[in-house]
């Protein structure tokens, strides 16, 4: 009884560090295909009131001398003076401006060697109103 218990122990400790390991490397793939110049190409605001949508805007404007460096530890927005590390966890990416106090997340919807898709949300109350608000933010990658 003693070894099946041990083995037990065993089989468990061992599948959970290989859906560790299996996590690690899913984190190091997406910040590899993350590194790099990125271009916004377009950006679909919506706002939800109590979970029914509101409205939705879609914008495909952008300057082409703005876009985003994305390197090991930190994403650098040029044609802007702001910068921000990050730490990213499966697709959940969150930062923290560097040289200040403000911190934001956001999730990768796609993520390939030419295109990445990111999706802010947040929600709040306004009364006793649920407000939702989501951005959908493209980018190609710059050459």
């Amino acid at each position: 009884m003693k070894k099946l218990r041990l083995l037990t122990v065993l089989f468990i400790a061992i599948g959970a560090t290989i859906s560790s390991c299996k996590k690690d490397n899913d984190d190091n793939n997406n910040k590899d295909l993350l590194k790099g110049n990125w271009r916004q190409v377009k950006e679909v605001d919506s706002q939800y009131l109590n979970n029914n949508l509101q409205y939705t805007n879609i914008d495909t404007t952008f300057d082409a001398n703005e876009y985003i460096e994305i390197t090991n530890d930190k994403i650098i927005y040029h044609g802007e003076d702001y910068q921000e590390s990050y730490t990213i966890d499966g697709t959940l990416v969150k930062t923290k401006e560097i040289g200040g106090d403000d911190t934001d997340e956001f999730t990768i919807k796609e993520l390939s060697s030419s295109k990445l898709v990111i999706e802010y949300t947040y929600e709040y109350k306004q009364g006793n109103q649920t407000i939702k608000e989501v951005s959908e933010e493209t980018y190609q990658r710059k050459n």
